[in-house]
């Protein structure tokens, strides 16, 4: 853990939370669903610092078929938004975009603070070969707002989250 951030452990393959792993909870960090002409997430965080996190984690299992390889390249993100979905949708669109124009993919995430519409990130990673086919999963098209909501419960937050394919 980096300064109470949540970071995903890659050689754990799993997220690191204060104070201990939050996935030791009963919930995933995220489940793919299967919807009419898209493909989504249910997304799940005991902050949302987490959710964040995770979200960014199953936007990046639909995307690849493989484990990306670490190349040093990094992405800081500082967005702003009116709203928590808001922030969402362009966190993960921005990961998107990353993915199609610069063919970049992270392998570790550190999600610095979600607060107050406000997200600060860092993402590294390296670029991927979109044109060999084995790689790609799906073909996302966009992030959409088709029923998404963050909700908190008394433990966790969770929302559900669909993409364009």
């Amino acid at each position: 853990m980096i300064d109470g951030s949540p970071v995903l452990n890659q050689e754990a393959g799993f997220v690191k939370s204060e104070p201990a792993f939050f996935m030791r909870l009963s919930m995933e960090p995220f489940e793919i669903i299967d919807h009419t002409a898209d493909i989504g997430l249910r997304v799940n965080g005991r902050t949302l610092e987490d959710l964040f996190l995770n979200a960014a984690l199953g936007l990046r299992d639909l995307l690849l078929c493989q484990k990306p390889q670490e190349s040093g390249m990094k992405r800081d993100f500082a967005l702003e938004a009116s709203t928590d979905e808001e922030l969402l949708v362009d966190w993960l669109g921005d990961i998107l975009y990353s993915y199609e124009v610069e063919s970049f993919i992270f392998t570790d995430c550190r999600i610095v603070k979600v607060t107050g519409g406000c997200l600060k990130a860092s993402l590294t990673g390296g670029k991927v070969d979109k044109s060999d086919d084995s790689i790609s999963k799906y073909d996302i098209k966009a992030v959409t707002f088709h029923d998404l909501a963050i909700r908190k419960t008394k433990d966790f937050y969770t929302c559900t989250v669909y993409f364009d394919v």
